[in-house]
């Protein structure tokens, strides 16, 4: 998480000695080259903790340990396997 304006950053991932995890539900993309689509339900159950909080973030914003909240529909294009890194977020 990243607020340029106040500064403040935050990093987020697993609790736990395991990789981070954000249930949803991901479409295939209708046709090649084309996005998928992840679902993110309000509420979506996950095991996300923040962490590596900057020390200019407001507590009331947030501070290490606060869990995330996430929802919204995202749509994902591409990867990078060789770099190892996933799909990158398209804006809509």
């Amino acid at each position: 998480m990243n607020i340029p304006s106040i500064p403040c950053s935050a990093t987020f991932q697993g609790s736990t000695s395991t990789n981070g995890f954000i249930n949803g539900t991901h479409t295939n993309p209708t046709s090649a080259g084309a996005a998928s689509t992840l679902s993110l339900p309000f509420g979506s159950t996950n095991n996300l903790v923040a962490t590596s909080v900057s020390a200019t973030c407001p507590t009331n914003i947030v501070k290490n340990g606060d869990t995330a909240t996430l929802a919204g529909v995202i749509k994902l294009r591409g990867v990078n396997s060789t770099a190892k890194e996933g799909p990158t977020v398209v804006r809509t």
